[in-house]
């Protein structure tokens, strides 16, 4: 009796199995990695203010609109860039420059002596972290099926936690700030550096007309060899330039071919950089009627101002809530790392999970994609009063507690958002999409820190700062559930839309 397959067959399985979460990891750290250099500034700026005399103002513009400009206008263009699916410039390389670049800007943030030499790296970090989770969403949403997409998002969306809980335990670890900057530098480009040599593209497109969806790699590894098995073998694999081409020749060094693979990209981005090219890209691939259709989705842009409001009072609340605590609390940067270090990684990512396991259960129970929506809306506004009494509570243990409750209920609706956006966008244009949806959420949260920073100013107050947060955050929390509501009565109908597009254009 022979085997029917080989152990080489049952290692490339089990490889296939694992890859998937493989990727879900590397890009998770690459968030986290993300969200601990743009909060490290709001760690830090107590430091920072002292050697660089920054206002109020200033501030809310660094962590504010001078970032989020930058952010969304690069965001879109890339999205269209990774979108393409064009030979020269592939998803993973785009993000692999990107994160190169970002992790030089935040090394020479060290350096800066001056407001605009903080300006100046906050912008090239902007256009670095532009590219991330757009291209991040569309591989994972690539990667792994609708059934599981809430739970998935959701894990990627730890990374926004636990990074600006790790912001704080870097600068408790690093106090000097010039230090802090320098080594989270070099750290994001040695992960970049692994991240090129290991992490290869899917041909998304072609598995997925071959399967009707994308490929799960979750649950056992029967179940999914068994889908594997009818993908054709061409799906899997980029051409044959790529590092695990199935074209490769099996006596040549990976080493080698890894290397080869690297320069042949990093060549490509610069003939990317020519006009003609650029011409050539948009006139063959730009597609009128997908186009329409793609931006006509009403639930689409219903979902992104209801996430664009929910960020702003994140974003409010991630810059101002240390500088909150300092005016009111009298509490130091070394008192507040006690705290910050434990509470937004741990509750926010349990938060983020059971957001994603309620939004996949009662979406699968009640067959609708309504049941997403509903999470979210119940999110907004069972943190309220939780708010509330975190700001107006004159205890400084008390208030640190009072956070607990908020991160466990009010990050839910983050993986849900995003689950929801990947569907209602057709694949061929969903790096694009997620570009515009964090373009309008980066627009509309950006606002936050800027509009709370200036109400500081013009009210010269210390205890101001705890009413401007409190009507800042309770009209946007109430806002948001507005919007997420009203994307009700559309969301599936949209939903089923795209399906029948993807179906037909396949």
């Amino acid at each position: 009796h022979t085997m029917p397959h080989n152990i080489s067959w049952w290692i490339g399985r089990l490889f296939h199995s694992a890859y998937p979460l493989y990727i879900l990891t590397f890009l998770f750290l690459i968030y986290l990695l993300n969200q601990i250099d743009r909060y490290l500034l709001t760690v830090q700026i107590a430091a920072m203010r002292k050697e660089l005399e920054v206002s109020d103002g200033e501030y809310g513009m660094l962590t504010g609109w001078g970032f989020t400009i930058i952010y969304t206008i690069c965001g879109v263009i890339i999205g269209f860039l990774a979108d393409q699916n064009s030979s020269l410039l592939r998803r993973t390389f785009i993000l692999f420059v990107a994160l190169v670049f970002w992790s030089l800007c935040t090394f020479f943030t060290s350096f800066s002596t001056e407001f605009w030499h903080l300006l100046l790296t906050r912008v090239g970090l902007a256009i670095g972290e532009a590219a991330s989770s757009p291209i991040s969403y569309s591989l994972l949403a690539d990667f792994f099926s609708e059934r599981h997409i809430s739970k998935v998002m959701s894990f990627y969306s730890f990374g926004i936690y636990c990074g600006y809980g790790a912001a704080f335990s870097v600068a408790a670890l690093i106090p000097q700030w010039r230090w802090t900057f320098g080594v989270l530098g070099i750290i994001g480009l040695i992960v970049a550096c692994t991240f090129v040599l290991t992490v290869w593209e899917p041909k998304s497109r072609k598995a997925k007309r071959a399967l009707g969806t994308s490929y799960d790699a979750e649950g056992d590894i029967e179940e999914l060899g068994s889908t594997l098995d009818d993908i054709p073998e061409e799906a899997m694999y980029l051409d044959e330039s790529s590092l695990f081409s199935i074209e490769e020749d099996a006596t040549s060094s990976p080493r080698a071919n890894a290397f080869r693979n690297f320069s042949q990209r990093l060549c490509s981005l610069c003939a990317c950089l020519h006009p003609s090219t650029w011409r050539k890209s948009c006139k063959k691939s730009f597609n009128p009627t997908l186009w329409r259709f793609g931006l006509c989705r009403s639930s689409f842009w219903l979902l992104c101002l209801a996430a664009g409001v929910r960020s702003y009072v994140g974003f409010a609340q991630a810059a101002w809530l240390p500088t909150f605590l300092d005016r009111i609390h009298h509490q130091t940067p070394e008192d507040q790392a006690k705290w910050f270090t434990w509470i937004p990684p741990l509750f926010g990512v349990a938060s983020a999970t059971c957001g994603g396991i309620l939004g996949d259960f009662f979406t699968n129970r009640l067959k609708s994609n309504r049941g997403r929506i509903v999470v979210c809306v119940a999110s907004n506004m069972l943190v309220l009063p939780l708010v509330a009494f975190v700001l107006l509570i004159g205890n400084s243990t008390l208030c640190y507690l009072g956070m607990i409750p908020v991160y466990i209920i009010a990050e839910q609706w983050a993986g849900n958002a995003s689950a929801l956006i990947s569907l209602v966008v057709p694949a061929d244009m969903r790096t694009f999409m997620m570009s515009v949806y964090f373009l309008v959420l980066s627009l509309i949260g950006g606002c936050g820190p800027y509009v709370v920073g200036l109400l500081n100013d013009v009210q010269d107050d210390q205890g101001g700062i705890r009413m401007n947060l409190l009507i800042n955050m309770g009209g946007g929390f109430i806002l948001s559930s507005v919007f997420f509501f009203v994307a009700l009565f559309s969301i599936d109908r949209d939903v089923n839309a795209i399906k029948e597009w993807n179906k037909r254009n396949s």
